[in-house]
């Protein structure tokens, strides 16, 4: 038997026949009718819509489905008896960026609990200015205004980029995804640099290519040559493209980077393999210090992103806590609607030493504390609450301050003797204790005036 997705009988036959989109949800947000001008607007049939429940969140790369049920989901407010307008964007079934005026309408049952809440696609917003509008609406819809915007560009990916620093950065991506050089991600911890690696290994319209992630900072020297050369191994083996990652490429041993450099450009190195590397540090300090090899550098520095501190932009803080919070409200009961102004107040006060990882998790273990649609001062987790203590509390100044220079040496002094003692006055064993080459090692002995059998 066919199944009846709308009734053909008094009211419901004519919201069925109207071309004004109307959708009906019940209690829990799921959609229950899905009329023909709504099928029209969005090009989704209803047996893929009703039953299914809609989430306050921004999904511009997800099926149609998923799409439009995000795009027409309420404020948390609406389902505790607020009328509420919204302005909402989504990419229809031919690809293309719609924007729709909604208004959302809740209904009570005899225990004068919201047992419905009609959507409804307005023409003329003007006439339901009067409904009140939340700061947070305001950014949700403008979170969904600039990802479903910048779909076209990043495909499957979501940056906020609202800021001049991330659109910079978001050009960038588009010239690294086009080309096979190697990409050398810095910025402080924390910036997002493994988030902009991912980004750039999707190509328009495609699954992502697989990334290899060699953690220098993380693994010991044996285990980083192992997974390079058996991730060397797969790319050669399979035609698919595939990328090496070396994240925190300023710890890769001496040797190491020059099996990368033997290896890289050559016939061992598949063609479709790409070379990504990161670092929090400033990489040309390392090669004064003789810890990085200068060809190496240049390898992995073809295409240099720098990706900014949360501080360098700041005209994307809003939308990033108004993202991070919405991607908490997948299969949870009551959604997340936004902040309290307090706790924005504090978000927005406070240095973020973390950057961009400390505000997500931040934000993340607030969710888990909350029990209801907006975050709270209550919510927000200790590690957050002591960093912010720290914020105010001003350093202790020294009554005296030794030379730097003199402490350095002093520090310098000792290791080297120390190395030596345990070496068992070996230079070549102390310089590789103290991770020197020899050269460099021989000339501090006699800068420091450091005699040796």
């Amino acid at each position: 038997m066919t199944k009846r997705y709308r009734s053909n009988s008094g009211l419901v036959a004519w919201l069925n026949q109207t071309t004004r989109a109307v959708l009906a949800l019940d209690a829990k947000g799921r959609v229950r009718f899905f009329n023909q001008g709504a099928e029209l607007l969005t090009g989704c049939h209803p047996e893929d819509l009703l039953g299914k429940p809609c989430e306050y969140r921004t999904t511009p790369s997800g099926s149609l489905s998923e799409r439009v049920l995000t795009a027409f989901s309420p404020p948390p407010e609406v389902f505790a008896g607020q009328e509420r307008f919204a302005n909402s964007h989504f990419i229809d079934n031919r690809g293309q960026t719609r924007s729709v005026h909604l208004l959302f309408l809740p209904f009570r049952n005899e225990e004068d609990e919201v047992a419905t809440v009609l959507v409804i696609a307005l023409t003329q917003p003007q006439s339901v200015r009067h409904i009140p509008t939340s700061e947070s609406q305001l950014f949700h819809a403008e979170l969904s205004k600039l990802l479903n915007a910048q779909h076209k560009e990043l495909s499957h990916e979501t940056i906020v980029n609202q800021s001049a620093v991330m659109q910079r950065i978001v050009k960038q991506i588009e010239v690294a995804r086009h080309s096979q050089a190697p990409v050398l991600l810095t910025g402080k911890s924390g910036t997002g640099k493994t988030m902009i690696a991912r980004a750039i290994t999707r190509l328009p319209k495609s699954e992502r290519i697989p990334l290899g992630v060699i953690d220098c900072e993380q693994l010991q020297r044996i285990d980083q040559k192992r997974l390079f050369e058996d991730f060397l191994g797969f790319a050669r083996e399979t035609e698919t493209p595939s990328n090496i990652y070396f994240r925190h490429v300023d710890r890769l041993p001496l040797d190491l980077q020059e099996l990368v450099c033997k290896t890289y450009p050559t016939p061992e190195w598949p063609d479709r393999c790409r070379l990504i590397s990161s670092s929090s540090l400033q990489l040309e300090t390392l090669l004064t210090e003789e810890t990085m090899l200068n060809r190496f550098y240049y390898l992995t520095s073809a295409i240099s992103i720098h990706v900014p501190s949360l501080e360098e932009r700041r005209e994307d803080f809003d939308l990033l806590c108004q993202a991070f919070l919405e991607n908490q409200n997948r299969d949870r009961t009551p959604q997340f609607s936004g902040f309290d102004k307090q706790v924005r107040k504090a978000f927005r006060e406070y240095s973020w030493p973390g950057n961009v990882q400390e505000l997500r998790m931040t934000i993340e273990e607030a969710c888990q504390k909350c029990q209801e649609s907006i975050i709270k001062l209550e919510h927000l987790p200790f590690r957050f609450l002591s960093g912010q203590l720290a914020d105010e509390i001003l350093p202790v100044e020294l009554e005296t301050v030794q030379p730097l220079e003199e402490t350095l040496e002093e520090l310098e002094r000792q290791e080297i003797e120390k190395a030596l003692r345990i070496a068992k006055n070996n230079k070549a064993k102390a310089a590789e204790l103290l991770g020197m080459t020899r050269a460099k090692f021989y000339r501090r002995l006699e800068a420091l005036g450091i005699e040796s059998p």
